[in-house]
């Protein structure tokens, strides 16, 4: 019996260990990021509300400058061309993260997160897109130097891609 035991723990082990490994070794987001998440999460569900609403993304970089919400100088091109919804700011261990919504032409949305490149912030590879799928949300982060930015949507990562390309 002990010798079964044994047997069935190692082939346990044989095909467990490796799956936990790669889980382990699985990009993962930081906890601003999941942050953020939730709070894209609670304005597309309505239990949110937004800071300022305009389609036009321009209004709304200019709304988070002159609250000093954002350090965003220029949209991705590829976002400037789309309508906005409206924009949201919220603080993560005392620095403020600044959101704005974006209706992508298929009909989904598209979310650009940004904060200053801080600590714990700056740990984002600079203008090298990190791409993370976490469950129905794929992302991709990267930074400037000065800022880091997170473009999210529900869907998958070959979706976002094509907004960084």
């Amino acid at each position: 019996m002990l010798k079964w035991s044994i047997a069935a723990a190692l082939v346990l082990a044989a095909i467990a260990g490796p799956l936990a490994l790669r889980e382990a070794a699985r990009p993962r987001l930081a906890g601003w990021q999941t942050n953020a998440l939730g709070q894209i999460s609670a304005l597309v569900e309505g239990h949110a509300k937004f800071d300022a609403q305009s389609d036009n993304p321009g209004e709304l970089v200019a709304w988070l400058h002159a609250n000093r919400a954002s350090l965003i100088q220029k949209l991705p091109e590829k976002l400037e061309r789309l309508k906005s919804l409206g924009c949201k700011t919220f603080f993560w261990k005392r620095q403020p993260v600044s959101v704005i919504c974006f209706q992508q032409e298929n009909g989904g949305l598209i979310h650009l997160v940004t904060v200053e490149a801080a600590a714990p912030f700056n740990r984002v590879s600079k203008n090298k897109p990190k791409f993370v799928q976490q469950g129905n949300w794929a992302t991709a982060t990267w930074s400037d130097g000065a800022t880091v930015y997170m473009l999210a949507l529900e869907g998958q990562g070959n979706q976002i891609r094509s907004y960084l390309l």
